[in-house]
């Protein structure tokens, strides 16, 4: 770097301009390696997308399908992609208790 007290105006000016490129030039290559980065990280981002969009799609079909839909019988309406349903609950006579088995008397 000269002395800059001991340059001309012009010479000056030449030195400004030339700074001034070279501050440009590093600018524009960071902002080139930035870049980079984020279109390498945009394209594993719309991949990752995809990926999901097609698990999301897989998984909205196996939801859809049972027996009051399609032309499965309703018991395979336990396959993958499909919750159980409840078994239902016995009812008997309210207040009804079931008793306890004993011993029984032989009868002749």
């Amino acid at each position: 770097m000269p002395d800059l007290e001991s340059l001309s105006q012009g010479e000056l000016v030449e030195f400004a301009r030339t700074q001034a490129i070279r501050i440009d030039e590093q600018a524009v290559m960071r902002q080139d390696a930035q870049i980079t980065v984020l279109s390498t990280q945009l394209a594993d981002l719309i991949d990752k997308f995809e990926q999901q969009t097609g698990e999301l799609a897989k998984l909205r079909h196996f939801l859809s399908r049972n027996s009051a839909n399609s032309s499965m019988p309703s018991s395979k309406d336990d396959d993958p992609g499909r919750t159980p349903p409840g078994r239902p609950q016995r009812v008997g006579r309210p207040g009804a208790v079931a008793g306890a088995v004993g011993e029984c008397e032989y009868v002749e």
